[in-house]
């Protein structure tokens, strides 16, 4: 836990380490090296297969999913933004029910729902006759949940067939090649289908097991497996949903139900999906904290023993700096970071300053164990609570050349 709250807390990158010449940009408390050169930076981009024979000898190799990895089965469907724009946008969530997401100054779903049901309640206890407001609430509770199973399921395949079985297999042989933990940062059910269409030609411990009343439509989190899992949803997923009492998984092989109306009978059941949809890092961070399966989750990710880590489709942006924060206090020895297209693209130079602020980081740590271990060797005169120093290497791969799903 301890190694979780370092990665979730902001860091001050020294003048010292800053190459002369570059400015000092200030945001939100941090002091950022502008990493924006006026020349582009050229880097070696591997091919996967040569990633994957470096990497054969560094110890487990892991793998963290982003975005990208939705998008390279189809671009048009997979491009998520905020759930709160995207309802916004459309023209499904207006008038009072927006405004009340601005009031409780939140982006979640959640939080709005349980309050508009609260609410209603204590206009029930303490205003017996206004039915008419308390009715409008319970309308407004039911429109947000609508509202939000509409904006979740509407760019997502309503069924697993809806996935070519070429494609599937083609996922199946790129997870194949990671012996490590699988981390998703999407919500999306395609790595759970991917899994499911394996028939166990992948490892997919989750931590998730038959609940103790036996017979259900679900299973249920064990929370002593969390750590030993090869699937880790990060941001959480659409078939997790939490309960209050426990985090559960919808299954299809169980249900044979499909995923909208799996949502929203459980919705109207008041329970809720374990997502992390908030846009911001500090709304991701609120929400990952305070949700026992994520933060075990992310704790797992923070914790990882040493090897090596491939992102694909992760652009590492400034939302995501808890995980920038996990890598660079963690202890992966090797970085293989996948580029799309033409490294010399905006985009990509922008994965390449990001992946150099966690190498930099992790300079920066290691330096600063070093001379914490050098100052407890000269008190003590043992080595005795010395923290190791873990070096790691960055890589880049070509994205397109782990054909993912065709």
């Amino acid at each position: 836990m301890m190694r979780l709250k370092r990665a979730f807390r902001a860091q001050v990158i020294p003048i010292g380490l800053l190459q002369a010449g570059q400015p000092v940009i200030r945001r939100a408390g941090l002091a950022y090296a502008s990493l924006f050169k006026t020349m582009n930076e050229s880097v070696k981009v591997l091919s996967f297969e040569n990633a994957l024979n470096i990497a054969e000898s560094k110890g487990k190799r892991h793998l963290l999913m982003g975005n990208g990895f939705s998008l390279a089965l189809n671009p048009k469907l997979f491009n998520y933004g905020s759930l709160l724009d995207e309802a916004t946008e459309s023209g499904k969530l207006q008038g009072e029910l927006r405004k009340t997401f601005d009031e409780l100054n939140t982006t979640d779903f959640e939080v709005v729902m349980r309050n508009i049901r609260n609410a209603a309640q204590l206009v029930e206890l303490y205003e017996p006759a206004n039915l008419l407001l308390v009715n409008k609430l319970k309308e407004d509770e039911k429109n947000l949940q609508r509202i939000l199973v509409d904006t979740i399921t509407q760019r997502h395949p309503a069924l697993p067939t809806d996935i070519k079985d070429t494609e599937y297999e083609s996922c199946i042989s790129f997870l194949g090649n990671f012996n490590g933990t699988k981390y998703s940062l999407n919500y999306d059910l395609l790595l759970y289908w991917t899994y499911m269409k394996a028939e166990g030609r992948l490892n997919c411990r989750d931590g998730f097991r038959e609940p103790e009343e036996g017979d259900t439509n679900y299973v249920e989190w064990d929370l002593g497996s969390s750590h030993d899992c090869d699937i880790v949803y990060l941001h959480g997923a659409l078939h997790l949903f939490d309960t209050g009492q426990r985090v559960k998984k919808l299954t299809w092989s169980r249900t044979h139900v499909p995923l909208h109306t799996q949502i929203t009978s459980a919705l109207a059941d008041g329970e809720y999906p374990v997502i992390v949809s908030e846009g911001e890092y500090e709304q991701k961070r609120e929400r990952i904290l305070h949700n026992a399966y994520l933060a075990r989750s992310f704790s797992s990710f923070c914790n990882k023993a040493a090897g090596s880590l491939f992102a694909y489709g992760v652009a590492f942006k400034d939302n995501d700096e808890h995980i920038r924060h996990a890598i660079a206090y963690g202890r992966i020895k090797e970085l293989f970071i996948g580029l799309y297209g033409d490294c010399n693209a905006p985009e990509n130079q922008q994965i390449i300053h990001e992946a150099n602020r966690i190498a930099s980081l992790r300079e920066l740590l290691n330096q600063k164990r070093a001379a914490q271990n050098y100052r407890l060797r000269q008190s003590s005169g043992s080595a005795k609570g010395t923290k190791r120093e873990v070096g790691m290497n960055l890589h880049y791969f070509d994205a397109s050349s782990a054909r993912v799903w065709r």
